[in-house]
C-alpha cells in the first residue's frame, strides 16, 4: 500500500461536501461574476465536466454535459474550465471537430492561452494547428483564488471561432489540399 505524505493529500473536500481531485486538476470556479460574464457571451451550450453544477446551473435550459472519451456531439457553443491537463487534446480534438461549431469559450492555464494566441511567439502544435484553423480572442484573465481549492496557476478565458464557420446542416467545405494537423 502506497505510503501518503503529511500535506501532499490528493482530494481536497469542498464545504459542500464533493471530494476533487487536485491531482487531476479539479480546481472549482467559484466567483458568480467570472461564470456571469461567461454566460453572457453564449447562446447554446456544450459544457464540459460540469462539477458541482454552479455554471450548469446558470445555463441549465442550454447544456448538454460531455465527456471526453466519447465523440463530440453537434453543437453551436461550447463552454469549459476544463482540467488543465487535458487542455491540448480537447482543443486538438474540437479541431477535428465536424460539423463546425460557431465558437468555443475555454479557461485555460494562462501560459498556454498565450500560445494559443502565439502571444509569446513560441510556435507550438497547439499554436500552429489553432492559428491555421481558427480565431482565438483572449476575453478575461482569472486569478487563482477564483477557484476552490485555490489554483496555483492564473488561467485566461478564450474565445475560440472556426475559420471556416458553417450554419447547422450546411455541408463543411473540404478543407485546402495543402492544410492538414500538426502532429506531434
Amino acid at each position: 500500500m502506497p505510503k501518503v505524505r503529511a500535506g501532499k493529500q490528493l482530494w481536497q473536500e469542498c464545504k459542500e461536501g464533493i471530494l476533487f481531485s487536485t491531482g487531476a486538476g479539479q480546481h472549482i470556479l467559484k466567483n458568480l461574476l467570472v461564470l456571469n460574464s461567461i454566460i453572457e457571451k453564449v447562446d447554446v451550450i456544450l459544457e464540459v465536466g460540469p462539477g458541482t453544477s454552479n455554471l450548469t446551473v446558470k445555463m441549465l435550459e442550454k447544456v448538454i454535459a460531455y465527456i471526453l472519451r466519447t465523440d463530440l456531439p453537434f453543437f453551436d457553443a461550447c463552454v469549459a474550465n476544463l482540467p488543465y491537463q487535458i487542455s491540448s487534446p480537447f482543443v486538438f480534438k474540437l479541431l477535428l471537430h465536424r460539423p463546425f461549431f460557431r465558437c468555443v469559450m475555454l479557461m485555460f492555464q494562462r501560459e498556454f492561452a498565450l500560445w494559443l494566441q502565439n502571444q509569446e511567439l513560441n510556435y507550438t502544435v497547439d499554436s500552429i494547428n489553432t492559428q491555421l484553423l481558427a480565431q482565438v480572442d483572449h476575453l478575461t484573465k482569472v486569478g487563482k483564488n477564483n477557484f476552490r481549492p485555490p489554483a496555483k496557476v492564473e488561467s485566461s478565458v478564450v474565445r475560440i471561432e472556426p475559420k471556416n464557420y458553417q450554419l447547422p446542416g450546411a455541408s463543411p467545405p473540404p478543407p485546402p489540399s495543402s492544410l492538414s494537423l500538426v502532429c506531434a
